[in-house]
């Protein structure tokens, strides 16, 4: 069924070599004005959360009694945890920090703190060892 949208505006949540997903707003006359690209250029880091809250593939299930021993052992608390599979997810401090709405300050320092706790200084490293130890 057409739209009989004349004007669309397009804010990618994301791009990857093969593909593109975002929003797109129609409009059947007028195009858009300065103003409202402003608004869609601060809308784009909320609706990118909004995407991977809600389009992200589930992953695979996690040995929770592994999980829980190797918490257990290095103390891991739910927040460093719940911080740290957002970043395995690929997600910035800064949005992480809206998706947890907490300051991107206190993202960081959590996952400092999860770093001592893996023993790394890194994010790629902080997965891989988090993932070898069963926590994600």
């Amino acid at each position: 069924m057409p739209i009989r949208a004349h004007y669309q505006l397009g804010i990618p949540t994301l791009l990857t070599r093969d593909a593109v997903r975002g929003w797109a707003i129609n409009r059947s006359s007028g195009d858009f004005h300065a103003e409202a690209m402003e608004l869609a250029a601060s809308l784009q880091p909320i609706l990118t959360v909004l995407d991977y809250v809600y389009a992200r593939p589930r992953p695979a299930s996690v040995d929770l009694a592994r999980q829980g021993e190797s918490r257990s052992r290095i103390g891991m608390t739910d927040r460093e945890l719940e911080l740290l599979t957002h970043l395995a997810d690929g997600l910035s401090a800064q949005q992480i920090a809206r998706l947890c709405r907490i300051s991107v300050r206190t993202v960081r320092k959590h996952l400092e703190n999860a770093y001592v706790k893996l023993d790394c200084h890194d994010r790629m490293t902080a997965v891989i060892v988090a993932r070898d130890l069963g926590l994600l």
